[in-house]
C-alpha cells in the first residue's frame, strides 16, 4: 500500500447530529479527536457499521473497532499511523493483532464488507486536521443487509427510523452493490419485508416524538 492513499473529494451533507450520544459514542468521538489534533495533513474518514447508529444515539452498541471505510477515505499512511500512535490509538490491526479491550480504526476494503456507491456523504464532526463522515445511511443499512445478523437488524431498524430512511431508498442502495453481494442483500430484503415484526418496529420508533435529524448540502 502506497504511503499517501488518497480518493477524490466528494460532497459533504451536513447531518444534525443526535441529541443525546451514548456514552461510548462519546469515548470514540474523543479518541478521533485526539487524533485529529496529531494529524499534520488533511484527513477524512469515512465511517461505516455501528458507529454510524451510535452518531445518531443508538442505545446499547459497543463497539472497539471504528470500522473506516478505505476507498472513499482520504488518509496519508504515514501520516495517521504517528497520529494514533501520539493518540493511544491503534491502527489498522490485522488478524490475531486486533486488541480486545482498546479502541483501534480499521481501515476495510470490498470483499467481505460491500457499502456500494453514493453520491454524497453526512459531516460527522471535524478536528484539527481530521474530518469524519459517513455514507447515506441507506448504504450503511445496505451493507448490513449483506450478512443480516440479528445485530444487523436491530442496527437497521434504529437507522430506517431515526432518520426516515424508505424501503425504495433502502432498495436503491442495494442496487448500487455488486455480485454476490447484491443478491444476498435481496435475499435479505425479502427477508426484512416478511418479518412483519421488524417493520412494524420502525414504524413504532418513527412515531415516537424524537425529532429528525436534518440533512443540508453544504454551501
Amino acid at each position: 500500500m502506497p504511503a499517501a492513499a488518497r480518493t477524490q473529494d466528494s460532497d459533504v451533507r451536513v447531518g444534525a447530529r443526535a441529541d443525546t450520544h451514548t456514552s461510548d459514542w462519546r469515548a470514540v468521538q474523543a479518541a478521533l479527536m485526539r487524533v485529529g489534533e496529531h494529524l499534520q495533513k488533511p484527513t477524512r474518514l469515512v465511517l461505516i457499521g455501528s458507529s454510524v447508529g451510535m452518531w445518531y444515539g443508538q442505545a446499547g452498541r459497543m463497539t472497539e473497532d471504528v470500522d473506516v471505510w478505505s476507498p472513499k477515505s482520504k488518509v496519508d499512511l504515514a501520516d495517521i499511523v504517528q497520529a494514533c500512535e501520539k493518540a493511544g490509538v491503534h491502527f489498522d490491526p490485522k488478524g490475531y493483532d486486533a486488541p480486545r479491550d482498546c479502541l483501534y480504526l480499521q481501515m476495510v476494503t470490498p470483499g467481505v464488507v460491500h457499502v456500494g456507491k453514493w453520491k454524497s456523504e453526512e459531516s460527522m464532526f471535524r478536528s484539527g486536521n481530521l474530518e469524519v463522515v459517513h455514507p447515506p445511511a441507506e448504504n450503511v443499512i445496505a451493507s448490513k443487509l449483506v450478512r443480516a445478523e440479528p445485530y444487523d437488524l436491530d442496527d437497521i431498524v434504529y437507522l430506517m427510523s431515526r432518520l426516515d430512511v424508505s424501503m425504495e431508498q433502502v432498495r436503491d442502495a442495494v442496487s448500487t452493490l455488486a455480485g454476490s453481494a447484491r443478491e444476498r442483500a435481496d435475499e435479505n430484503i425479502v427477508f426484512l419485508e416478511l418479518r412483519g415484526d421488524i417493520l412494524a418496529d420502525v414504524n413504532k420508533l418513527a412515531d415516537r416524538e424524537q425529532p429528525k435529524p436534518a440533512r443540508r448540502a453544504c454551501p
